[in-house]
Order: structure tokens, then sequence, then C-alpha cells
């Protein structure tokens, strides 16, 4: 196989949303310099939680050393993102700080510790692991000849004793608050991705998926809440379930999405459509507002964006079951952040 273009769940979000997002994300490769405080905090929140339950759950350790092991997980991570990117402090301006997310991960440990002894790890047959950070591809439609597959990683797929099925874990840190952001469980084609991927890749029959939901507050670390956390209100556990019929619409938008993309991707259109102001302030904000808002010169593209390809064969080395391939540029589609 000489080429494959490679989509992943955030073409029915970011394209949709803003058509030159879309562009500057998947065409032109753009990525902001430097580490954003909500994707590393985020990224390293997930590295603290898929370590405390290997430890804990699979490995059978105290809660103590697996504590000690979602910290280091969470400090390693943000390490990788280079200094300055989070603050230290809990009462720093930008709430995503190393403080707070080492008090976060206890908070969330002491909140679910009798709830997870409802829970247990499976473990894959071919070695033996607990299902964690699983990546796949799933092949879903052709454009002009060439193979489209869909990727992804699963946070986590856990067996709930109390009805003896599957469960995907999908665990979200939020800077919104937990209620609203539970509303969004239902439509959610992130959450249906990785239900058609559990069956289709790994022969899995997920009976539902618990969104797990942290909250990133701002409060003062000072006063009612020493530590700035309010447990019982900044985290939630909703079981959600998709229907054979759930899946058959995603599969239906996922394709219309892209064939809208590849289409408007094979015009040679320099600039797309914009979807301002709405898409502008979502999520946080768009990294690209510095681009649009100078018209895309190329004094800001250099000094605030760097070139990078997406490579998703090196998600999972066991991903996909064909030999690693060359992709041109042209054929490549982009993540974006976990939100």
């Amino acid at each position: 196989m000489s080429e494959v273009i490679y989509v992943d769940h955030s073409i029915l979000s970011t394209f949709s949303t803003c058509h030159e997002k879309g562009r500057l994300s998947y065409v032109e490769h753009l990525q902001p310099r430097g580490g954003r405080p909500p994707l590393v905090f985020g990224t390293a929140f997930h590295a603290a939680v898929a370590a405390y339950y290997t430890s804990i759950s699979t490995k059978k350790e105290p809660v103590d050393v697996s504590r000690k092991k979602a910290h280091a997980a969470f400090l390693a991570d943000v390490r990788k993102a280079g200094p300055g990117v989070l603050p230290i402090s809990a009462d720093s301006e930008e709430k995503r700080s190393v403080e707070r997310g080492l008090y976060l991960i206890d908070a969330y440990i002491s909140k679910w510790s009798k709830q997870d002894l409802l829970w247990e790890d499976v473990l894959r047959p071919d070695n033996g692991e607990p299902y964690i950070e699983m990546g796949f591809a799933v092949y879903f439609m052709d454009w002009k000849g060439i193979p489209v597959v869909c990727v992804g990683k699963i946070d986590r797929i856990r067996r709930y004793r109390v009805d003896n099925q599957l469960y995907n874990w999908e665990t979200k840190t939020t800077g919104s608050g937990v209620r609203n952001y539970v509303e969004q469980i239902r439509p959610n084609h992130q959450i249906t991705t990785y239900k058609w991927a559990a069956q289709e890749f790994l022969n899995l029959n997920i009976a539902g998926t618990l969104f797990d939901v942290i909250h990133i507050s701002d409060r003062k670390v000072d006063g009612k809440f020493p530590n700035g956390i309010d447990i019982d209100k900044d985290f939630a556990r909703v079981e959600t379930r998709r229907s054979p019929t759930d899946v058959k619409e995603f599969l239906f938008d996922l394709t219309e999405a892209t064939t809208e993309f590849l289409t408007l991707r094979d015009s040679g259109k320099k600039r797309w459509h914009r979807n301002a102001p709405s898409a502008c302030f979502m999520y946080g904000g768009c990294h690209f507002r510095d681009a649009c808002n100078s018209n895309l010169n190329p004094r800001i593209l250099e000094d605030k964006y760097k070139v990078e390809r997406w490579e998703p064969w090196l998600i999972n080395p066991d991903a996909t079951k064909s030999d690693p391939v060359t992709l041109p540029s042209s054929s490549i589609v982009e993540p974006v952040e976990d939100k």
C-alpha cells in the first residue's frame, strides 16, 4: 500500500466548525510554537490516570504507591512540554498549573476510590497488558481509489463487575463547569468513534462509555477549599450508550465531512471559508486567531507557528496490520487536541 489518507473524529468538529481552521491544520500542517496549557495539562492528567489505574488495578499495588506513580506520570508529561508552559503555583493567573494538577489527582483518587472497586481492567490476549491508550486504524471509505482510514486512541477499556460488560472510559479535563460539559455527551461523535473502533479493530462488544469529567477551576487556594477543589462539584462520571443506528449515523456524517474536506483540499483554493466569530472562541479559543487576525501575515505565521507533519502510524506501532506507509503531504489529516 503506497498511499493512505488518515482522518480522525476531529474532521467532524474542527473542519465543520471553520473551514479555514481545517485548512490551516490539515493542509498547511500548522501548529503553534510552544505548548498550549490546555493540551499539556490534559495530556499530563491522562497520563496520571493511566498510571494510577495500571498500578492499583492491574498490578494490585497500594494506593500510596499508585498515587505516587500518578504524580510522577503527570510531572513527566509536563516536563516534556518544556519549561514555562505550565506555571508551578495554583495561585497563578493560568489555572492549569502543576500544583493544581497534583491536587486534582489526589482529589480524583479520593472521590472515586469506592466506586473503583466495582471496575476491573481487561487484559489483552496478545500480550497480557490492559487496554490503555489503544491506538486504532479502521478503513471506512475510498477517495479516488485511495483508502481513507479513521485513526484515534481509546483511553481505556474496563469491565463493570455489576453487569460483567465492557465499557470504554473517556477521561476529559475541562475549564467549563462539569454540568455544562456533561451535556455534550450526546450527540458526541468522538465517543461513537471509539465504540465503533472497539468493535471493528479489537472485535470487542462495548456496552457503553463512561464519560469521566474533571473540572479545572480558578478558585483560590484558601478558605473553604484549601486546595481550590470542590470534590462534590469538580468531578462527574456519566454513562452513555450507542446503538447500531447511532454508529450508522456517525459513519454517514464522517463520510460526508471527509468528502467535503477532500473536495476542498483538491480544489487548490488558497483560502477557505471562515465561520467566525463563534468558532474563534470555542474550547478556550482557536489557536489560529493570530493567523486570521493578521490575514495570514507571513511574518506572524513564521513567528507563531511551525509546520509539523502528522504521523498517526507512530501513535501505536500495533495500530495497523500493514507495513508503514509513506504519505504525500497533501493526503495527511492532522488531529486536534483533546478538549
